[in-house]
């Protein structure tokens, strides 16, 4: 539904927000969008005022790809459910929280992305295996992650992987519009492997920089591929054992662009 007129018109996009685990609205009396673009919802409930501002990773790279494929921003909503979460049902166990277990797996079947790594790494390539067992959600980071016993991708997952150390001879190699994804050594107890996440883009002196929402700077940043893989490799903590490369199919699947053509 669109409402006003000229260079003043407006579209509801419903179900625009994702609030965190176990929150809810109450009755809203007021929002308010400040001159930075940030929303403001005001309700009765135990978070009374919630502020909509931020990006992080992995859904920077969502709504790049929603907006991508999409003609009007009204049909973006239906198509960014469908690569956030399982079947496109929106709840908070239905995410693909765990890139090596759900959502690179899940959207390569569905048809978003297709897995390249292999295709630049040539020989290089390596498989990266994470095991995830109900255990490690007995654990620091596993707490965090606040999935019921049903909704955790128990199981081995594997995933084509350049090492770091091999990744910066192929920098020049990597396409325009590549989804890069640091993935860490395994670690006992984590769920997880993949950090973070990025795109990569080729400019007009086929220079290829990353663009990537950076937690630390609140904001989406630009940087060197080169400088990117190597800051990555610098990390002692827990170390980077190599990078993943996801192409961003051209065409939605048939089915998909059906749902978004309806809308």
């Amino acid at each position: 539904m669109t409402f006003g007129s000229g260079n003043y018109t407006y579209t509801v996009q419903e179900n625009w927000w994702t609030l965190p685990a176990g929150w809810a609205f109450g009755w809203i009396p007021g929002v308010a969008c400040d001159s930075q673009d940030r929303v403001y919802v005001y309700s009765r409930s135990e978070h009374p005022l919630i502020r909509f501002d931020r990006f992080d990773c992995v859904t920077f790279v969502e709504e790049v790809m929603a907006l991508s494929w999409t003609p009007h921003i009204t049909a973006t909503m239906p198509l960014l459910q469908q690569i956030r979460y399982t079947a496109g049902h929106i709840a908070y166990g239905k995410r693909k929280h765990i890139m090596m277990a759900q959502w690179i797996p899940q959207n390569i079947k569905a048809g978003f992305v297709r897995d390249i790594t292999r295709a630049i790494g040539k020989t290089a390539a390596r498989s990266a295996t994470l095991v995830i067992a109900h255990a490690d959600f007995a654990t620091k980071q596993g707490k965090a992650l606040k999935l019921s016993r049903s909704e955790r991708p128990v199981g081995t997952h594997r995933l084509d992987i350049v090492p770091a150390a091999q990744m910066h001879s192929l920098v020049q190699t990597v396409p325009h519009g590549t989804i890069i994804s640091t993935i860490r050594v395994a670690k006992k107890g984590v769920p997880y492997r993949a950090s973070h996440v990025g795109l990569v883009l080729v400019d007009s002196h086929d220079r290829r920089i990353v663009r990537h929402a950076d937690g630390a700077r609140r904001r989406v940043v630009e940087e060197p591929l080169a400088t990117f893989i190597q800051r990555s490799s610098r990390y002692r903590s827990w170390r980077v054992a190599g990078f993943s490369l996801l192409a961003i199919n051209p065409k939605l699947p048939s089915k998909t662009a059906a749902v978004v053509q309806s809308h």
